[in-house]
C-alpha cells in the first residue's frame, strides 16, 4: 500500500500537515476594520463579503452601525445595531452622496454639521430607509 504516492520522506512528511494560507476575502479585504463613535453610535466600514451580504448590499461598501447608546442621537433617530449607511440624500430629493466608507460619512457629518439635523439612508433587513439624524453640536 506504500509502493505508490510520494516517495522522500522529506516530502511525504510535508504532505501529511499541509500549511493552508487564510482565506483570501479576510487578508484582501482588512479584517481588522477600524471602528469609531459618532452622535451615540459604534460604527465600522463594511470590508467582507459575509458583512455584504448578511446586510443585502449589492457591493462591499457603506458604513455598518455595530451599537447605539439607548439615549443618544442615533437612537432618538431610530438607528438599530446591523443598519448600514449606504447614502445621505440631498435636501433637494435629487442629489444623493454615496457612502462608500466610515471615514467618507466622518467627512460629510462634519461639513454638514452646520445644518444641525440630515437625512441619512440606512439598508435596514435588506431594505432601504431614511432616517434624520441630528447631529451633535
Amino acid at each position: 500500500m506504500d509502493d505508490f504516492g510520494v516517495r522522500p520522506k522529506r516530502l511525504r512528511r510535508r504532505a501529511e500537515q499541509p500549511a493552508f494560507p487564510p482565506p483570501l476575502g479576510d487578508r484582501a479585504q482588512g479584517a481588522a476594520a477600524e471602528e469609531r463613535s459618532f452622535a451615540g453610535m459604534r460604527l465600522k466600514s463594511v470590508t467582507t463579503p459575509g458583512e455584504q451580504s448578511a446586510a443585502g448590499l449589492p457591493e462591499i461598501a457603506g458604513v455598518m452601525v455595530l451599537s447605539v447608546d439607548k439615549d443618544g442621537p442615533a437612537a432618538r433617530a431610530a438607528f438599530k445595531p446591523g443598519d448600514v449607511v449606504i447614502d445621505l440624500p440631498g435636501d433637494a430629493g435629487d442629489t444623493t452622496q454615496a457612502i462608500n466608507t466610515l471615514e467618507e460619512l466622518l467627512a460629510e457629518f462634519k461639513s454638514r454639521r452646520w445644518r444641525y439635523e440630515i437625512s441619512v439612508r440606512v439598508m435596514r433587513n435588506q431594505a432601504e430607509m431614511d432616517l434624520r439624524l441630528t447631529l451633535p453640536q
